[in-house]
């Protein structure tokens, strides 16, 4: 735990700009509340779902929220070196047009309606939406990697050197006593668990056990994918850009991918983003991150089952 505040001291000392930090978090919060009170994002999803533009729409979605906290970086810390070159904007698009590409993967939809038995239909369309992330992130990213990137040392993180498991422990027992705080609020256990059983256990004649740790898998793996994209990619492989400055952007749009979630996830979201991200600049691993954000999520499917069973 020692490395990882002293990681923290480093960076915060390198990084901290009371200005910029200030105009991020005023950015943030005003951003963060027009969308709670409007539904912007869900509105957005809501109307082209169905449409050809939903991926095109997501992508410039989460294109312009990137780049607005870059720019507020570089106007309050006048450091604009960054724009000048080429890899901030190829990861830059890469990492937002994936994210879309990720959220936006609908395609599996009209063959489950065809082709799946009804009472099928919405659980394997929660499996394959989460496993579809090896095709919508890591397979692109192994590409890229591979044919574009020659300076990043490993696959963006996945790499077992300099893990160090008991801090990233602790850091999940923390989580676990805020997720339990969490849970007696009704927007959360009204929101999760997230997989909901819909007759497919009966259907199949299994325990509603094996369909739930089915879901809960895939559920898992997907966040293998998230850190990879997002302290991996836009924080390890960015950082040939822009170095430090890497962190603080990924934050916020990682703040905005949580949208559609509890608002105080969203919130929150932002000073994991950000911790995990100085770690993973420094460490170069994205293994201990994963082990937290998935053990986060999983905990807090299981809070809110446990707070829904005791409440029927």
């Amino acid at each position: 735990m020692k490395k990882f505040l002293g990681y923290l001291r480093d960076f915060i000392r390198q990084d901290f700009h009371w200005p910029t930090y200030l105009a991020i978090a005023v950015y943030l919060t005003a951003y963060t509340i027009f969308n709670y009170n409007t539904k912007f994002e869900t509105g957005l999803i809501t109307k082209y779902y169905y449409s050809n533009w939903l991926i095109p729409v997501l992508f410039v979605y989460y294109w312009a929220n990137y780049l607005l906290p870059c720019f507020i970086y570089s106007l309050f810390r006048r450091e604009w070196d960054y724009w000048r070159k080429p890899m901030f904007w190829v990861i830059g698009i890469t990492a937002t047009f994936l994210l879309a590409f990720d959220t936006g993967f609908i395609f599996h939809n009209e063959w489950l309606r065809d082709h799946a038995p009804l009472p099928l239909r919405y659980w394997l369309r929660k499996i394959i939406y989460n496993a579809a992330s090896v095709v919508t992130h890591l397979l692109p990213l192994y590409l890229f990697y591979k044919f574009v990137d020659r300076k990043t040392e490993n696959f963006y993180g996945l790499t077992t050197k300099n893990v160090e498991w008991r801090p990233y422990l602790m850091m999940l027992g923390i989580m676990a006593v805020l997720v339990t705080v969490a849970s007696f609020h009704p927007s959360f256990y009204k929101f999760y668990p997230l997989y909901k059983h819909r007759g497919e256990a009966v259907y199949l004649e299994v325990p509603q056990l094996i369909t739930g740790l089915a879901y809960e898998i895939a559920y898992g793996w997907d966040f293998i994918t998230v850190e990879h994209m997002l302290r991996g990619f836009l924080v390890i492989g960015m950082s040939q850009a822009m170095g430090r400055r890497a962190v603080l952007p990924m934050a916020a749009l990682y703040c905005t991918y949580h949208f559609g979630k509890p608002a105080g996830e969203a919130i929150s979201s932002i000073f994991g983003g950000y911790i995990l991200g100085v770690i993973a600049l420094y460490s170069r691993n994205v293994w201990g991150g994963v082990f937290v954000h998935m053990g986060t999520a999983w905990l807090m499917e299981l809070a809110a089952a446990l707070q829904n069973y005791f409440r029927s």
